[in-house]
């Protein structure tokens, strides 16, 4: 009887000994609120881990306060919020990534948009190059498209751009090639940011290649590789064609 009740110790004691180091292998719960704590994660479109990306928790109630914190090696951001300070909290996250020749300040998605309560909350985001962005704007680039007014032989709104992608998008995804139609406005938002092979004709029964450049630069060629032009968190890309 003494035998079976030391097994019966040694087995429990083992038993608590395996949970313990099962909740330090795990850690806490990702999606457990604690208290006036606001953490996430921040990924990328494969769900791959950013790291070294500003989270940034703006007080709703007095202009420009806030908290901030990096998220780690995990894509993870742990911020402490004020206990005594009953407030919402707006969340936002960027960083900088060098890509193209320049730099770009990438903001980041939130997945769930809703303010944040100073009890704390759990707020996830990702890197997203197209798709609307909260309030306004769009994570994409724009393209405006200039006719050279010394020659204009054609119909504007005739006119067909063709976008091929040349490498992977600025996140590392792939992208698919699209018809830009004039006929649909010479500006199209939240193109992908990424290289393109640009091709333009003016489309009907016998279609009329055209030439092109980025406006006011260089010469005008029959196939265009180009990119988009990085601003402070916007970028965009005017061509030009021509007939002649």
């Amino acid at each position: 009887m003494h035998q079976t009740r030391l097994q019966m110790r040694s087995t429990l004691l083992a038993a608590v000994m395996l949970s313990a180091m099962a909740l330090v292998a795990c850690g806490a719960d990702p999606d457990q609120v604690e208290s006036n704590i606001l953490k996430g994660t921040v990924k990328d479109h494969a769900g791959t881990p950013l790291a070294g990306v500003k989270v940034t928790a703006w007080d709703a109630l007095e202009n420009w306060s806030r908290v901030e914190g990096i998220t780690d090696a995990q894509g993870a951001y742990r911020i402490q919020l004020d206990p005594e300070r009953v407030t919402q909290y707006h969340v936002e996250a960027e960083m900088t990534v060098s890509w193209d020749g320049q730099d770009w300040l990438i903001k980041m998605h939130p997945e769930n948009q809703t303010m944040v309560p100073h009890e704390g909350g759990v707020r996830d985001l990702v890197w997203r190059v197209h798709g609307e962005m909260p309030g306004a704007g769009y994570y994409g680039g724009s393209v405006q498209v200039l006719a050279n007014m010394d020659v204009v032989q054609f119909e504007f709104g005739d006119v067909e751009l063709d976008f091929v992608p040349n490498g992977p998008r600025i996140d590392g995804s792939t992208g698919a090639p699209f018809t830009m139609k004039l006929s649909d406005g010479n500006l199209r938002e939240d193109v992908p940011l990424g290289r393109y092979t640009v091709t333009a004709r003016v489309a009907g029964e016998s279609p009329l290649p055209l030439r092109l450049r980025v406006y006011d630069e260089g010469d005008f060629v029959s196939e265009l590789d180009t990119g988009f032009q990085s601003h402070d968190g916007w970028s965009d890309r005017i061509l030009e064609i021509t007939a002649d």
